[in-house]
């Protein structure tokens, strides 16, 4: 199984099911890119960050990195 797969379909349901202005608009490798209101910065990187960390259950523990900018480029 693809973790990132899991992750996008579970960010892309809650997404829709919270009403959240937030898209996914980008898969880059491991990287998801997506654009929000500010407003949204905080919750958007909580439920990523759970959605990619419980994508499928291992022994291992996982590192998420959130980055929030303008541009794809300044994330980094």
């Amino acid at each position: 199984r693809d973790r990132i797969k899991l992750a996008m379909i579970r960010i892309y349901n809650r997404l829709h099911a919270e009403q959240r202005a937030a898209r996914m608009i980008l898969q880059v490798h491991d990287e998801l890119v997506l654009t929000l209101p500010p407003a949204e910065v905080d919750a958007i990187r909580g439920l990523v960050e759970h959605e990619m960390v419980n994508a499928l259950r291992l022994d291992l523990p996982i590192e998420v990195d959130i980055n929030v900018a303008n541009n794809w480029l300044d994330a980094h």
